[in-house]
């Protein structure tokens, strides 16, 4: 998987540096800022010419929400030191989840037509996609007692061993740090007048997702969570790549 993601990068960097090197004229005569909405949330972008066909957008997104409201959570434990007891019947609640996208991004987009409207874009994404949730187990620490230890339990492959009170904490990792991007775009990255529009459609390569919490019951703290995506009856290489449906108002100044 590490293979495939660092090939991945390594095509859009040669991409890249390929564009700036090769294509030196016009560079960096006209430029444009701009806003934009998309399904990594809501950006601004500084974009600049490389050629008559090439252009360089950066930027940064960003998308946070908190969901003011709580979840059933039902599980059958065991203890920890025997799991061959039957298993014990848990119930709680998890609450408040935060979603949190946070992405600087470098896009390359590459006009066919020197003029026209279509593009081929290629880029890379920096940044973390996380979802975070805290959960409790109800009267925890009464049925440790009733059952003579700690007691464990496991959602969807991920063991759970909660605090003493019987609360504990978790995060959804959407894939790497760094995501390489390819996608299509109508519209000009910087305008022939003042004020331009875009829109782009693509997909990111995330890679896996993972499961971070200080109550994973084992010395690592942090789990796969593909199988969390199980019961979507989407294929797991599906869920490693997020798609991006974004657009753009920008105003070029130069």
């Amino acid at each position: 998987m590490l293979k495939k993601i660092y090939l991945s990068v390594a095509i859009t960097l040669c991409f890249v540096l390929s564009v700036t090197n090769v294509h030196a004229q016009g560079a960096f005569e006209n430029w444009a800022i701009g806003v934009e909405a998309g399904t990594y949330g809501p950006g601004i972008t500084l974009a600049t010419s490389l050629s008559p066909n090439f252009k360089l957008r950066a930027g940064f997104d960003y998308f946070g929400y908190t969901a003011q409201m709580d979840f059933d959570l039902e599980a059958d434990g065991v203890l920890e030191n025997n799991s061959s007891v039957d298993n014990i019947s848990l119930t709680g609640s998890l609450s408040d989840p935060k979603i949190n996208f946070s992405n600087f991004k470098a896009i390359v987009d590459y006009y066919p037509r020197k003029n026209g409207i279509f593009s081929i874009s290629a880029g890379l994404y920096a940044g973390s996609s996380a979802i975070t949730a805290s959960a409790k187990i109800d009267n925890y620490q009464r049925l440790v007692d009733a059952n003579g230890g700690p007691i464990i339990f496991e959602f969807e492959d991920i063991v759970i061993k909660p605090k003493s009170d019987g609360s504990f904490d978790g995060k959804i990792k959407f894939g790497n740090f760094i995501k390489p991007y390819f996608g299509l775009g109508l519209g000009r990255t910087i305008a022939n007048s003042r004020l331009g529009f875009k829109f782009d459609l693509g997909l990111i390569y995330q890679g896996d997702y993972t499961f971070e919490s200080d109550q994973l019951s084992s010395q690592k703290l942090t789990s796969k969570a593909s199988s969390l995506m199980e019961d979507s009856d989407i294929p797991s290489s599906v869920l490693n790549f997020w798609p991006v449906i974004n657009f753009s108002l920008s105003y070029r100044f130069k």
